[in-house]
């Protein structure tokens, strides 16, 4: 596929002619997905060897020719039928295979492709849901290419083009594909550094197209009477599949009251730093949302008195079990341990369902219980650093803040961290006010 002209030059006749024999033998003589499998094999194989070989000379155009050319022939651009699925299946393999850790060199080329109209819709449309799983793992192959850049705020011209390329891909999932988002929000918020606040927000956000979103800025909402709060929505991985089974059975049996909280806060405390360097303030992010969102939805499904379920509101009072589970680890981790627990907490604020409401309640509970002052301070600094980004802001974090800034039962704005400068001061008084009247649209 390169010219012998001049350097650099690609021949996209000998390309295209490449691309018609592959489509001519997968399709018209019945090779089907698995030959098309086997020849992206070799052309991954080819790209590996270049990559390699060349180094800083290496261009990922004859590739990027050869799936756009692939993607315009075979793929469902208008309906997305069985045999096409498979052909974009076998695509979207070939990209994992080539996924930006592999081959640094062909990232910007990659996230196009990944991008492309061709692909996104067809897996993102098809009957149920059969392709979510697919594009999820390419995007997750993203984040983690992306993750040791901005974990550590090392931003090149490069890392810096290719995050605002993937913040785009994330804006147009959430206009198009919000579903998507909602349903695969846990995992991606795993894969989504700290650091990344604006990111994260744009997945928070994602809710079902369907559904109108109250006005959070309405002084008389009542969160509890809102029909949607008894909604409990699906998310990946399940339930029974976010911890070890061990793990899970000793929170169970705390939950129903035949373990004691000291042994199973040191158990989770050693789990949220298993895999990591142990070195102070290190600690396994997927653990420990994987953990505070357990021990949440076993709360939410406490039973009730007599046949009456309890109402999300009623079992994340201080007084229960998982509320109290939160507070001691609270109370017994260090500061960054404590960041994280609320982010994981603040991770479940998003639109109007039994989770939102359940960790919204809990938050504000562990707000005005809270042993000291540290950790009501880093309440809100989670919330806080999470309003102040650009928008959109999860619903379900303007709800909490709005209740703590308004409501005399938390006295937010009296508290000392909120005037320990007179820019914070400001802040907090611009936050407060923008959240007493809604904002201009």
């Amino acid at each position: 596929g390169v010219s012998q002209g001049r350097p650099g030059a690609v021949n996209f006749v000998a390309i295209d002619a490449f691309v018609r024999l592959m489509v001519t033998l997968v399709v018209y003589h019945r090779g089907g997905k698995e030959l098309l499998a086997k020849i992206l094999g070799a052309v991954a194989t080819c790209l590996f060897q270049m990559a390699d070989d060349r180094a800083a000379a290496f261009s990922g155009r004859p590739f990027f020719r050869i799936i756009v050319g692939l993607l315009a022939e075979l793929s469902p651009l208008e309906s997305a039928d069985e045999k096409g699925l498979d052909y974009v299946q076998a695509v979207a393999g070939f990209l994992y295979a080539t996924r930006p850790q592999r081959v640094p060199a062909f990232a910007f080329p990659w996230l196009q492709l990944v991008s492309d109209r061709r692909l996104m819709p067809p897996l993102l449309t098809a009957r149920d849901q059969v392709g979510w799983p697919t594009y999820v793992t390419l995007l997750l192959a993203q984040l983690q290419f992306l993750e040791p850049f901005l974990k550590h705020a090392e931003l090149t011209d490069v890392v810096r083009l290719l995050y605002k390329g993937t913040l785009r891909l994330f804006l147009v999932l959430l206009h198009d594909f919000p579903e998507f988002l909602a349903q695969y929000h846990f995992r991606l918020c795993d894969a989504i550094p700290l650091t990344c606040v604006q990111m994260r927000n744009l997945v928070l956000s994602a809710f079902p197209a369907k559904m109108k979103l109250p006005d959070p800025f309405t002084g008389d909402m009542v969160v509890g009477t809102l029909p949607e709060v008894r909604y409990h929505p699906r998310i990946s991985p399940a339930m029974d599949k976010l911890l070890p089974s061990e793990l899970a059975n000793e929170i169970d049996m705390f939950i129903a009251g035949a373990k004691p909280i000291l042994t199973v806060k040191d158990s989770l405390k050693k789990r949220m730093v298993a895999g990591t360097s142990n070195a102070p303030g290190a600690y396994n992010i997927p653990a420990v949302n994987a953990i505070v969102l357990y021990i949440g939805l076993k709360g939410l499904k406490a039973p009730g008195r007599g046949d009456q379920p309890q109402k999300p509101s009623q079992v994340a009072a201080f007084n229960t079990p998982a509320v109290q589970l939160y507070a001691a680890l609270l109370k017994d981790l260090d500061p960054e341990g404590r960041f994280v627990v609320v982010n994981a907490m603040a991770n479940q604020l998003r639109f109007p369902n039994a989770h939102t409401q359940y960790f919204s309640f809990a938050i504000m509970n562990l707000f005005e219980n809270a042993s000291d002052e540290k950790t009501r301070e880093q309440i809100t600094r989670v919330l806080l650093e999470r309003l102040i980004a650009n928008r959109p802001h999860p619903w379900g974090l303007l709800v909490t803040f709005i209740e703590l800034i308004k409501n005399p039962r938390f006295d937010l704005l009296s508290r000392g961290f909120t005037k320990v400068a007179p820019e914070i001061e400001r802040l907090f008084a611009s936050v407060a006010k923008s959240c007493s009247a809604k904002p201009a649209s």
